[in-house]
Parts: C-alpha cells; sequence; structure tokens
C-alpha cells in the first residue's frame, strides 16, 4: 500500500491485517512522530498481541496460559489413560486359569510396561494437530506414576509455539517469561525491520512446527484485529479531545 506520503508498508495479506493496514496508515499521516516511530511501536504492540493469542495463552496472560496448559495436558492424559496397577494385574493374571480373561489381563501389562517416553510418544500419535485427543481414539493403562511422569514429559514443550515470536520480541523489547524464552533455540522465530525514505518494512516470522499452522494463523488475525482497534480507540480519543478532526481520520 502506497501512502501519500509517498511511504510503502507491507504486511501480511489478508482481511484483518488490511484493516490494521488501513489504521496503521491513519496514524502515520496524522502523527507528529516519525514514521518508523509509529511502524515501531505498533509493531511491538502487535508482538505483544500475538503472544497473548498464541497457545497456550490463547487470550489469556502468561500465567493464566501456562496454568490453562497444564489443566489442559492434564485432560489430554486423563482422556488417553485408564489407570490400574501393574502388581494388581500381575496377581490377577497370576491366579487367572481361563484365556480370555488372560489375553486381556495380558494387554493391560504390555501397556503398564511401557515407559513413560514411549507412552507420551503413543499419546501424541492420537492426538489431532491442535493437540486435542479425541474422545473416540485409543485408551493406554497406565500406573498414577506413569501418568505423573508423562504430564512432567509434556510439560516442558510448554510455550515452544509462542517461543517463535521471541526474536522479534526481543529485537523490540517486549518482555516474556523464561519458561516460552527457553524454546528460543529451537522455535526460532525470526524478524526483519527495514527503513528507508520510501519504505518500512516490518516482518516477524514464527517457525513453528509443534502446532498447525492455522492456528498460528487465528494468532495472527486475533493481533492484527485487537491491535487495530487500539489505534481507532487512540484516534478516537483525539477526536473527542478536538485534537483531531473526525474527516481527517476516518476518510471515506
Amino acid at each position: 500500500m502506497t501512502m501519500s506520503n509517498g511511504i510503502i508498508i507491507t504486511t501480511n495479506a489478508g482481511f484483518f491485517a488490511r484493516r490494521f493496514e488501513r489504521y496503521l496508515a491513519r496514524s502515520i499521516q496524522i502523527s507528529r512522530r516519525s514514521a518508523e516511530v509509529v511502524v515501531r511501536e505498533q509493531a511491538r504492540g502487535l508482538i505483544r498481541q500475538a503472544f497473548i493469542y498464541t497457545p497456550p495463552m490463547a487470550g489469556r496472560s502468561f500465567f493464566q496460559g501456562k496454568k490453562a496448559s497444564q489443566r489442559a495436558i492434564q485432560a489430554t492424559i486423563s482422556r488417553a489413560t485408564i489407570i490400574k496397577s501393574q502388581t494388581k494385574v500381575e496377581r490377577s493374571l497370576a491366579s487367572q486359569t481361563s484365556s480370555t480373561p488372560r489375553e486381556v489381563l495380558l494387554e493391560m501389562l504390555e501397556d503398564l510396561k511401557l515407559s513413560p517416553a514411549a507412552l507420551a510418544d503413543k499419546i501424541r500419535a492420537n492426538q489431532r494437530p491442535d493437540k486435542h485427543y479425541p474422545d473416540s481414539a485409543q485408551k493406554f493403562y497406565a500406573s498414577r506414576q506413569s501418568v505423573k511422569s508423562v504430564q512432567q514429559i509434556f510439560e516442558r514443550t510448554m510455550g515452544v509455539t509462542a517461543a517463535g515470536w521471541c526474536t522479534a520480541a526481543t529485537a523490540l523489547g517486549v518482555v516474556f517469561p523464561d519458561w516460552i524464552g527457553r524454546w528460543a533455540g529451537k522455535n526460532n522465530g525470526t524478524v526483519v525491520f527495514q527503513s528507508s525514505e520510501t519504505m518500512i518494512m516490518f516482518k516477524a516470522v514464527n517457525r513453528n512446527r509443534h502446532m498447525d499452522g492455522a492456528t498460528i494463523q487465528r494468532a495472527l488475525d486475533y493481533a492484527y484485529d485487537k491491535q487495530a482497534n487500539k489505534m481507532r480507540n487512540s484516534l478516537i480519543k483525539a477526536i473527542a479531545r478536538g485534537v483531531l478532526r473526525r474527516e481527517d481520520v476516518f476518510l471515506t
């Protein structure tokens, strides 16, 4: 998009990005600050919003997102497992003579002997791209201790999707917690900020491989929409104070 002052701003395609772009253009045109300062400010806000709407936050704070992720992991494991005692199953097997019950007990014992890492892999294999565990998917027998260990294994990956914004956040001075930052090296997003007399380009990429791309796109749509609303509200307040004229802000 080329603006009246000759500067070209580039954003991702899509309705929400274009709406953000329109309000960014108006903000640049009426601001007393330089275009680069305005773009950096809005890019900073955009990355904050991207964090807020990327799992596990999904519209929540970092603290709430972490707690929600822990609860979601617990719910997934609960849907995927049936708690049994290996000792009790082995005792039942030793005293059982009928072939059919023995087959069932042997299947239970096979699951119960899985290492936590192997059980975690089997659970992941049945998860949908959005990490939901279908009610119709296979259930695995597991001990309480094994379930606890699987919970810890899954919790180690919390924040890996959101970590794709860390590079951009660091460049723009956006703060994020350590439980997300620890994954910055694994999900190493990129950031580019270029500015000249005729062009300003801000590009942040989340190279997520932990979750489906549609989830990241939804997070970006929310981020664009929320940051556009912030600019719109700021412009409306300026009109109310008489600093700006409505006809100068909301052009037809």
